[in-house]
């Protein structure tokens, strides 16, 4: 209990943000164009499975099925 109480005792309230009421166009947005822009310029990597991606990041796997 007294753990809980200081993770919420230190947590900050976050405001929703409102928006206009129409969908915001992604393609828009700098996170796309610069998305688009490593796909022109084959900033990419592509991998044969997600077990592939983690070695190559070297993350632990950890999660057994």
């Amino acid at each position: 209990m007294k753990k809980t109480y200081q993770l919420m005792k230190n947590a900050v309230s976050a405001k929703e943000r409102k928006t206009s009421g129409e969908p915001m166009d992604v393609t828009q947005t700098d996170g796309y164009r610069e998305a688009m822009e490593d796909i022109e310029k084959a900033r990419i990597t592509k991998y044969g499975s997600l077990k592939d991606f983690f070695a190559e990041m070297s993350v632990p796997q950890t999660l057994k099925r």
